[in-house]
């Protein structure tokens, strides 16, 4: 199977610049441990060492914080399989080296569609 990689140039959730950092977790879970697992996550030395969030200035700074209460709410999942996304390939939507395809600057109730793929969105 052909894998690729989106890149996301900006990540922005209410004014507030995101990293991506990636942990792997080799355990048994169950929804039902979710808030135990998100607080012991945020607990364990592996991750408080390592995991860096950005400043207002947009520098990776260790998060080093004592988390007191951690609150979960389960993300809604339709698709399962990674091929999915071999569809935006297809389409050209991605390209194959994995950017996302741009195009004219389309404006679409206040917001402006400069990609493939927030055009595939207005839909």
């Amino acid at each position: 199977m052909h894998m690729f990689k989106m890149k996301k140039y900006t990540l922005n959730y209410r004014g507030v610049k995101m990293l991506i950092q990636h942990y792997n977790y080799d355990q048994m879970f169950q929804t039902y441990m979710k808030d135990d697992f998100m607080k012991e996550f945020f607990e364990d030395s592996n991750v408080t060492d390592t995991l860096n969030i950005l400043n207002s200035s947009g520098v990776a700074t260790n998060f080093a914080t004592n988390v007191v209460r951690v609150e979960c709410s389960p993300v809604p999942c339709f698709y399962t399989s990674m091929s999915f996304f071999d569809r935006l390939q297809k389409e050209s939507i991605v390209r194959e080296n994995g950017s996302i395809a741009k195009c004219l600057d389309e404006f679409y109730e206040g917001f402006t569609i400069a990609d493939e793929l927030r055009k595939v969105g207005r839909k």
